[in-house]
């Protein structure tokens, strides 16, 4: 509602200014409180989530729309945390193929907002990729996501894009709605400054979170990778579905079996995870005795405890092609990578690269 306000003047009639500006501020309380109530309990710029395989990310994203968004190309691209860069299919868009940018730099339509961010292409080869259906037109990595509080509501289906100023993003508020938070810090941040050098020949901005394996008397703690774009139901080479997978890499395993936590690996039916030019092999880890596998917040809590004879652990070995491509294969320290399976245990997550928090709400 719009007011207009007219200030009569008469002959020999005075205004009280202070009376003036009190009836002023009064008409507009209504307005301020709604505007503050609806910021109090967004948590910013919505789009549709679609869950493919019941646990991966995906978002719809207009290409090629310099003026409005339907004159947009809209593909189907997934959330990656566990990638830095992102990328486009030029292939995976209804229609012809799209012309590709010397620069690489696409404006897209995204969020309700138009972007102008680098991408890298396929420029040479079709990379078909379906998963349940939908054709992929790219993924969105920590390039573009580190910049902004991302929300994943699993629940409602969405997607939001916030800043760190909101006030819903206040810890106080966070707690009362339920949400812990586990630290990433020096693996994910907005700011690169920020990161641990990890001596790796690779750019590494990926969330990791505490994550210990063993028993409270004897286990081994190490930064565990957090993959929202990891599909960890596979199949392994004689054909049977593991679900629930931790990936685990050589520094871990030797520390678990220093620990006598596990004594082997079965390498007789092992898992295949095919990439675009290189492929991992997983080998199913054997325990000693039973075991707890913990993700340790931020005030030493238990986030999500886990039901163990539910999740498998496997070592990730990387051919030489895939070594190049990065990952938990390449740190010389104790790494796991947790797949998407987790975070479909929860209503919410909301990765905050600014605090380095990552906020888990449990389903209730």
């Amino acid at each position: 509602m719009m007011y207009c306000f007219t200030l009569i003047r008469k002959k020999h009639q005075t205004v009280n200014l202070k009376m003036k500006h009190l009836i002023f501020f009064l008409m507009l309380v209504p307005c301020i409180l709604k505007a503050q109530t609806n910021e109090t309990n967004s948590f910013g710029v919505s789009t549709n989530m679609y869950v493919v395989n019941n646990k991966l990310p995906y978002i719809d994203i207009g290409l090629g729309c310099p003026y409005t968004y339907k004159e947009c190309r809209q593909g189907k691209f997934l959330l990656d945390y566990g990638t830095d860069t992102t990328s486009i299919d030029l292939y995976g868009f209804p229609g012809s193929r799209i012309d590709s940018l010397s620069n690489h730099r696409y404006t897209i339509y995204i969020f309700q907002n138009f972007f102008t961010h680098y991408f890298y292409d396929n420029q040479d080869y079709y990379s078909y990729y379906f998963p349940e259906g939908i054709r992929q037109a790219g993924i969105i990595g920590t390039d573009f996501l580190s910049q902004y509080v991302i929300t994943l509501d699993y629940q409602e289906r969405k997607v939001y894009r916030g800043d760190s100023t909101m006030p819903i993003f206040n810890r106080a508020n966070l707690k009362n709605l339920g949400f812990a938070a586990a630290s990433t810090r020096g693996y994910f941040s907005n700011d690169e400054k920020k990161l641990f050098d990890l001596k790796l020949p690779q750019k590494s901005n990926n969330p990791a979170i505490p994550l210990f394996i063993g028993d409270d008397n004897n286990n081994v703690q190490c930064p565990a990778q957090l993959d929202p774009g990891y599909d960890d139901d596979v199949i392994t080479k004689s054909g049977k579905k593991v679900s629930n997978l931790i990936n685990i890499n050589d520094a871990y395993f030797d520390a678990l079996l220093k620990k006598k936590i596990i004594y082997g690996l079965d390498k007789s039916d092992p898992i295949l995870l095919p990439n675009r030019n290189s492929s991992d092999t997983l080998y199913k880890c054997i325990f000693s005795k039973k075991f707890d596998i913990k993700i340790v917040g931020v005030n030493s809590e238990i986030i999500l405890p886990q039901n163990t004879l539910n999740w498998n652990i496997y070592l990730k070995v990387s051919s030489k092609e895939g070594l190049a491509a990065g990952g938990i294969t390449t740190f010389p320290f104790p790494a796991a990578q947790i797949g998407a399976s987790l975070l479909t245990q929860c209503s919410k997550i909301i990765f905050d690269p600014f605090t380095s928090l990552i906020w888990f709400q449990q389903k209730n």
